[in-house]
């Protein structure tokens, strides 16, 4: 009623100029003091959903589409990488050097350096290829949430979290780091809090 493409939500994002941003099943909308701009393929954005949101470096905002990663940036809509694969990204993160690190549904982690795109997939390691959550905390450590558990990879080698450690469920949905460095987890089977190696 409100002019919202769709009423289901994936993403929502708040820039560096407090405008909110959501991403619906069906495109991507603008909210700046109640009025909504909406941004679907008419603009330039691929058919489907927008499943996340994240401020990029050098001004604007890659969006995680359901065909691959694209940017938005005064109105203008582009692909955000020419050479990225036609893949869905369901999450962002930028880690402390600004590298962007690309959660996807098939293909694990895809990371820009440079001018390099780099992948790291179940071959390397990663407990499943589906990526649906990412943060790099205030330690540096980089949480990978996936559809079979929560991975953290830090200087020492990685640790992989799931159920037998505790964790509700291990489809990993979101993280995010609390006041305390805590962690809160939420799964497919509700929230988790995860403090002092172990899960509340």
């Amino acid at each position: 009623a409100q002019g919202l493409p769709d009423e289901r939500m994936y993403a929502i994002y708040k820039d560096s100029e407090n405008v909110i941003w959501a991403g619906t099943a069906n495109g991507l909308v603008r909210i700046e003091e109640g009025q909504v701009q909406v941004f679907t393929e008419k603009q330039g954005l691929p058919k489907g959903a927008i499943y996340a949101i994240l401020q990029a470096p050098q001004g604007g905002l890659y969006l995680g589409t359901n065909y691959g990663l694209y940017k938005i940036q005064n109105g203008e809509i582009s692909k955000a990488i020419k050479n990225f694969p036609n893949e869905a990204v369901i999450s962002l993160s930028l880690d402390a050097e600004k590298s962007l690190w690309i959660g996807t549904v098939n293909l694990g982690i895809m990371r820009i350096n440079g001018l390099e795109l780099e992948n790291l997939n179940v071959q390397q390691g990663l407990p499943n290829n589906r990526v649906s959550s990412l943060l790099h905390d205030r330690e540096g450590n980089l949480w990978v949430g996936t559809g079979a558990g929560l991975m953290r990879f830090a200087d020492s080698p990685f640790v992989t979290l799931n159920n037998y450690q505790g964790l509700s469920d291990n489809y990993v949905r979101a993280i995010v780091q609390m006041p305390d460095s805590s962690m809160m987890i939420g799964t497919a089977q509700g929230l988790n809090h995860y403090k002092n190696s172990k899960f509340t």
